[in-house]
């Protein structure tokens, strides 16, 4: 069998197709070990899979990350840009991205999370407030809190 590398978007998909073939959420549940609510959590982007449901989907969960080279906010417009390295700034849509300028940390909001970047030591532009974010491997964006954890 094939390795593959695979997103949250995949992972939820796949988790479909499972409860699918058991004949309910229920189902699927039970055979998994957790709740019922827990897996249509998870199917509705509210939860992140945790290691049971993984587990009976035959899935091992790795990590990988890279810093982005830089997410920066205008100070004046509010607008917040993701640069990526080797690619100029990209606008971000304004949800879930927003910007604490009290603590100067950025923020992104999934489901009912919060995550908290601080800002840069180093600002050389007037203009702009900088940070860096971690992201996962490729084909999917997943940001973690600095310990690292999932749910």
């Amino acid at each position: 069998m094939e390795e593959k590398l695979l997103n949250i978007d995949d992972v939820v998909n796949l988790l479909r197709q499972e409860v699918k073939a058991c004949g309910s959420q229920e189902a699927f549940a039970t055979r998994a070990g957790v709740t019922q609510q827990y897996v249509g959590d998870v199917l509705r982007g509210q939860r992140f899979p945790g290691q049971k449901i993984l587990e009976a989907l035959g899935i091992e969960k790795i990590a990988a990350y890279r810093t982005v080279r830089a997410i920066r906010i205008h100070k004046e417009t509010e607008r917040i840009e993701l640069q990526r390295a080797g690619f100029p700034w990209d606008s971000l849509s304004p949800e879930p991205w927003s910007f604490d300028f009290k603590t100067r940390e950025f923020i992104f909001k999934n489901a009912d999370k919060e995550y908290r970047y601080p800002s840069s030591e180093m600002q050389n532009d007037p203009d702009y407030w900088y940070g860096k974010i971690p992201v996962s491997v490729p084909g999917g964006m997943i940001l973690l809190p600095d310990d690292g954890r999932f749910e």
